[in-house]
């Protein structure tokens, strides 16, 4: 039996945790790609959120837009504004 998908590729994940702030970066990567590289892949937006006053992370803040409008109140800070962030609030707007 071959297992060829195996080593195929990376995964880099972390968490980080400021006070009450939370990132979760993480990368899939391609085969072929040196760990280094993927290393510095993931590890770049977990400094971008680090050095920030963000509480949480551009790819979790479209998940929680939901529950403040849900809540009919909230603000959040985040480093910044993905495309689902944007349809979500679109969304919510109307």
């Amino acid at each position: 039996m071959t297992c060829d998908w195996i080593s195929c590729g990376a995964l880099a994940v972390s968490l980080s945790r400021r006070g009450d702030s939370a990132s979760t970066p993480s990368l899939v990567s391609a085969k072929g790609v040196p760990a280094p590289k993927v290393s510095d892949a993931a590890c770049n937006p977990l400094h971008v959120f680090l050095k920030s006053r963000a509480c949480v992370d551009e790819h979790a803040a479209d998940q929680l837009l939901l529950y403040a409008a849900l809540a009919g109140k909230g603000t959040l800070a985040t480093t910044g504004l993905t495309e689902h962030v944007k349809t979500n609030l679109e969304v919510i707007k109307a």
